[in-house]
């Protein structure tokens, strides 16, 4: 081979070999795309994870949501049940009060509940009065429907066709002034009953010993009666007052347990720091 064909092999030699400068160039862009593809799979990973958090968050609040919807709802009922229960205090106080004169005598002299006897006293005159305005009003429609059942037993015989029909017109307008008189009545009822609940709702913090004095002496620090012969009244109050405390206090619990467990969901929802 002559100097010249080994020249013209060496150049066509090198134009099949890479450049060195090329080779270089390749492998940084090789590596260049390689750290980009590690980046971006970074980049989705962390986006698919902030993804994934705030929808795992998103559906805790809304879990969180619909139980403190439903305590409170638990909550609505039993300060429901507090109440009716105050009003059903009342009503047995106001007939233990209403149905013994040594009760009434005491109540309205302020001598049946030491140490509360004015407090108490003045929702219970109120209560009193109104409850005699309701009453006369409920003896009027009772004195109309005895009139009619006495003018319906005490009729006479009927001789004549035209007295038997004016008789059966007469009954049938007595039955309907009868059977309205008795509506009537049943709604005054449920006045009064509405007007003892809400002497209950007055007077129920008023009987509840409070202070430690209170506590340690039980009711006998809190209700007095005027006599000294009267100490089953003194009993029979006593149980309704404490029944009623008991009963109220049990409600109360309750709904304090429900609020703290509000409070526990707030805190789980709280950013932290």
């Amino acid at each position: 081979t002559t100097p010249q064909q080994s020249r013209r092999f060496l150049s066509r030699l090198a134009l099949c070999l890479p450049h060195p400068a090329a080779t270089i160039k390749r492998k940084q862009t090789s590596r260049n795309y390689a750290n980009e593809r590690t980046h971006a799979h970074a980049q989705a990973h962390t986006y698919l994870y902030a993804q994934a958090h705030a929808m795992a968050s998103l559906w805790k609040k809304a879990k969180n949501a619909a139980i403190k919807t439903k305590i409170r709802g638990e909550i609505a009922l039993l300060e429901r049940e507090c109440v009716g229960r105050k009003k059903k205090f009342g009503v047995e106080l106001y007939n233990l009060l209403t149905n013994d004169k040594n009760k009434l005598l005491g109540i309205t002299a302020g001598t049946l509940f030491e140490g509360k006897q004015k407090q108490i006293k003045e929702p219970f005159q109120r209560a009193r009065d109104d409850m005699g305005g309701i009453q006369a009003r409920k003896d009027v429609k009772q004195k109309d429907l005895d009139v009619l059942e006495v003018k319906g037993a005490h009729s006479l015989p009927d001789t004549t066709a035209e007295e038997k029909m004016r008789k059966v017109g007469k009954h049938m307008t007595d039955a309907g002034t009868s059977a309205k008189l008795k509506t009537e009545m049943a709604l005054i009822d449920r006045e009064m009953l509405i007007r003892k609940e809400q002497f209950g709702l007055e007077v129920f913090e008023l009987t509840i010993a409070s202070d430690e004095d209170q506590k340690k002496k039980g009711l006998k620090g809190v209700v007095k009666s005027a006599l000294g012969n009267v100490s089953q009244q003194e009993k029979e109050i006593q149980s309704c007052v404490d029944d009623a405390k008991a009963d109220v206090g049990l409600i109360e619990s309750k709904i304090q347990s429900k609020r703290r467990e509000i409070n526990i969901l707030d805190d789980e929802m709280q950013p932290l720091m």
